[in-house]
């Protein structure tokens, strides 16, 4: 069940590259093709590790503008989004403690390095990191999981 769990997770990870600029497709497009799939543990992995990583990356800006309280509640999202991955990999698919935390980490921090570029280039294109990009409306859908969660 774990192999073929990350075999599905890197499966839909490659197969998600598209004909964007971006590196990510916009989460409303994805969570759209795989709305029949919102039961699955993959998927929830791949929403919930991507929403922190999206939170992260908000947090990273928000301090870079010196707004340090809004960052750390940003970076406190994360953190709790993170855990719930955590214990999906534990409950769901049978990884032990350690190897759940190492999959998250790693996966958030790919995410993460995708919005970063992304970000960067949309910077360069526009002036602004996020307004309106597809990075702006994933931190709305973000915004959603984590009421509805917590």
């Amino acid at each position: 069940m774990k192999k073929l769990f990350s075999t599905i997770l890197v499966l839909g990870l490659l197969l998600s590259g598209n004909a964007y600029a971006e590196s990510l497709k916009p989460l409303s497009e994805y969570v759209e093709e795989n709305q029949d799939n919102s039961d699955d543990p993959a998927f929830m992995f791949y929403i919930t590790t991507r929403c922190a990583a999206n939170y992260n990356y908000g947090a990273t800006l928000l301090l870079k503008q010196e707004l340090k309280t809004q960052s750390k509640n940003f970076q406190d999202i994360s953190v709790k989004l993170q855990f719930v991955a955590v214990k999906l990999l534990i409950n769901k698919s049978g990884y032990t403690n350690d190897d759940a935390v190492k999959a998250v980490l790693k996966q958030v921090d790919t995410l993460y390095d995708k919005y970063f570029k992304d970000g960067n280039e949309h910077y360069s294109k526009t002036g602004t990191y996020i307004n309106g990009s597809y990075i702006e409306n994933d931190l709305s859908i973000c915004k959603q999981l984590n009421q509805t969660i917590f």
